[in-house]
């Protein structure tokens, strides 16, 4: 008995026919549940994340005004000291740059 080459190939051509039907019977909603349930987990996270925004926003605004007291320090160094409108001073401006960054770091480690 020979078998020839259009033989070998439309018997395996037949056995993946046979294995796409069998991959076809089973039920689509199986891979879409598991992908569904991938992005539940994923909003998950992203919820959970979302919940830390204030706090980041304000640690931002706690870093950027930090470096803003540094720019101004650096600015002003061993020059003589401003005075501008309605008495405000070097002193005041820091002073309240300082307790503006103070009260937004508060409010992150009370949150935690």
């Amino acid at each position: 008995m020979s078998t020839s080459n259009d033989d070998i190939l439309s018997s395996t051509d037949s056995t993946a026919f046979i294995q796409d039907e069998e991959s076809n019977n089973q039920p689509t909603d199986a891979p879409s549940k598991t992908v569904s349930a991938q992005i539940r987990q994923k909003w998950r996270r992203l919820r959970s994340l979302r919940t830390w925004g204030d706090e980041l926003a304000l640690v931002l605004v706690a870093v950027t005004i930090l470096a803003v007291i540094i720019s101004i320090l650096l600015h002003y160094n061993g020059k003589p000291a401003p005075t501008w409108k309605f008495g405000l001073n070097l002193n005041t401006i820091v002073a309240l740059l300082a307790t503006a960054l103070r009260s937004s770091l508060v409010v992150v480690a009370e949150e935690g």
